[in-house]
């Protein structure tokens, strides 16, 4: 009798302490999947005008970045490097602005935790 009741606490103990062989929140590959297709609904050239609109801004860049920048941005609003496509995650040519991107969708959730 006292087996059994030792055994049933030790279960209710277990079950307590929430052992779960389920994972708590999404596995990193589902993470990584959410956020490329995050990274795809965006229209396309946002992101070339934010980084455009980031050195416009910042007191510390030089009149020739400052230049640039204006310069890229009317190309991309006009016909000239107007970017067309969606953003691909897996495309070696946006993976420096999936990296951007992945690195302040996660900063905006830190902040909004805190």
């Amino acid at each position: 009798m006292n087996r059994t009741f030792a055994a049933v606490l030790f279960a209710g103990a277990v079950l307590l302490a929430g052992c779960s062989s389920t994972p708590d929140g999404p596995t990193e590959a589902e993470q990584r999947q959410s956020y490329c297709d995050a990274f795809a609904r965006l229209t396309p050239g946002y992101l070339e005008i934010s980084e455009n609109t980031e050195t416009l801004a910042n007191p510390d860049s030089n009149s020739s970045d400052k230049s640039d920048a204006l310069k890229s941005t009317l190309d991309s609003l006009g016909s000239g490097t107007k970017r067309t496509q969606p953003y691909d995650c897996n495309s070696p040519a946006d993976k420096d602005r999936f990296d951007r991107f992945v690195a302040r969708q996660k900063e905006t959730a830190s902040e909004s935790e805190n």
